[in-house]
């Protein structure tokens, strides 16, 4: 977790999620300390299994800041309130890298997994944590699997990972991950990176205006969203602070954001990041 020390940019009070830009008591974050938190918004072209039963479905197509309610279809909020979650993912060594290793050692508990991979005779070790606890990297001991990592140094520490199966005819991303001030890794796009909006990985936008900012000491703050694609199979949108899934029966993908959030004009400060973006998303094989 990464946080920021600037002189009049301190902590200061997010959207309570209701779409009305009043901070909840007790809840203070800045823009580069993460909450927790947990809801699943999903757009109406996909499916969704579980998520579309529980009515997770939310009509598309809204502009700028509204209130809790949206008058979509379901009458689902355009802003849900935030709720626990919490990601963190590292690679050590802490540097940028693209190797492909095979998978030396493993350990699982429900929230965390633990890769040690064997990188030509280098130890890469991989942790990836998701709370509440649900899928997990799958990657056993044997695998071949190529990771890539980078690492950006600002003022902050942008890192990206990505970890995908090797060495078959048809390999796909099992882990994406962004903790950074934007989405983009440097000299390429997110989608390129994770692997070209491909069926073998989703592609990843921003959605905006959905949450009216709340005034901190930096600016106006905003609660964003994430649209998450997955080719032929539409798209899972998961707010700051929630998480979303989809099953296509036969594998499936599990997003969490803990954190999407920044400032949409021009900030007070300028020793705090513009946007702050913190998520992984996980695969899964589904029967």
């Amino acid at each position: 977790m990464l946080m920021w020390v600037a002189a009049g940019c301190g902590p200061t009070a997010i959207d309570d999620g209701d779409g009305t830009g009043s901070a909840s008591a007790g809840s203070t974050t800045s823009i580069a300390s993460t909450g927790a938190s947990v809801s699943s918004t999903v757009t109406p072209d996909v499916t969704t299994g579980d998520a579309t039963s529980r009515g997770d479905t939310e009509a598309t197509g809204s502009t700028g800041p509204i209130d809790s309610t949206d008058g979509t279809e379901t009458g689902e909020p355009s802003c849900p309130p935030p709720e626990e979650v919490s990601v963190a993912f590292s690679v050590t060594p802490d540097e940028t890298l693209s190797e492909t290793c095979t998978v030396a050692d493993e350990t699982r508990d429900p929230e965390a997994t633990t890769l040690v991979l064997d990188c030509s005779g280098q130890e890469v070790t991989l942790v990836v944590e998701v709370t509440p606890a649900g899928a997990t990297p799958h990657a056993n001991v044997g695998d071949l699997v190529h990771i890539d990592h980078v690492v950006d140094q600002i003022f902050w520490i942008n890192r990206w990972l990505a970890l995908r199966t090797a060495g078959g005819e048809s390999d796909w991303l099992l882990v994406g991950a962004v903790e950074g001030s934007a989405l983009d890794p440097p000299g390429t796009t997110l989608d390129a990176f994770f692997g070209g909006g491909s069926y073998g990985a989703p592609a990843v936008a921003e959605a905006e205006g959905l949450c009216m900012p709340v005034d901190d000491d930096c600016g106006p703050l905003e609660r964003i969203a994430l649209d998450f694609t997955l080719e032929m199979f539409g798209t899972t949108r998961a707010h700051d602070h929630g998480t979303g899934f989809v099953d296509v029966l036969a594998f499936g993908w599990a997003y969490t954001v803990e954190q999407a959030t920044q400032y949409p004009r021009q900030q007070l400060c300028d020793d705090l990041p513009p946007a702050w973006f913190d998520f992984v998303m996980i695969w899964f094989p589904s029967d």
